[in-house]
């Protein structure tokens, strides 16, 4: 397993399939009305971990209900960019725990270097995840980690190279929101959700 946000489920708690959700009905609503309920139903609850039963039972209802734009989300050009961890039913680092703290999780896509990195940042202290992919389909990814290091105060302290690799069945893409489904080659009948919204470019 490895820590941040590796989309390999090996500190899954709650296993979220878009196909078998055990949630209730919720009336059916527009993208823009589900992702808004999603954030605020995700706010203050440490990117899911301290969120109530009822409320990861809504969350999975309405990503389930969202149907996507973008009709090949695994290859769309949307994916660049980064983006910052709303919601997610796994634990551990890929939650943003490091010890008994919980950071803010990152993604950043480059979609024309075929690499992207994950960031779990905390007040001195950053881990980083480096991994790049291969396009199994419209949907999904096989997702290849390949190192991880920790930082404190911008100083390199670890590095650690990883042979970690995992699925991402993407099921939601537009201009601001991600959502898939990750698991583990080899614990295929777990998966968790992760919900993720574009951070702004300042730059524009």
């Amino acid at each position: 397993a490895v820590v941040i946000l590796v989309g390999a489920a090996r500190f899954a708690a709650v296993a979220l399939s878009p196909g078998a959700i055990a949630a209730p009905r919720v009336p059916p609503a527009s993208n823009a009305e589900a992702l808004k309920r999603i954030v605020a139903l995700a706010a203050n609850t440490q990117n899911g971990i301290k969120a109530a039963p009822e409320a990861v039972d809504e969350i999975a209802a309405l990503c389930a209900s969202l149907r996507s734009p973008e009709r090949a989300p695994a290859r769309s050009p949307l994916l660049e960019g980064r983006f910052r961890l709303v919601f997610t039913t796994t634990r551990g680092g890929s939650a943003g725990e490091l010890g008994p703290f919980v950071g803010t999780v990152f993604q950043d896509i480059d979609l024309e270097s075929g690499a992207y990195r994950n960031e779990l940042v905390l007040p001195l202290v950053k881990a980083e995840l480096g991994a790049t992919w291969d396009v199994l389909s419209d949907t999904d990814w096989r997702v290849i980690f390949r190192d991880i290091s920790f930082k404190v105060l911008g100083k390199e302290l670890v590095r650690k190279d990883l042979s970690a690799t995992g699925i991402w069945h993407m099921t939601y893409l537009d201009e601001s929101f991600r959502i898939l489904y990750a698991r583990a080659e080899d614990t295929p009948d777990v998966e968790n959700v992760y919900v993720l919204q574009r951070v702004p470019d300042e730059s524009l």
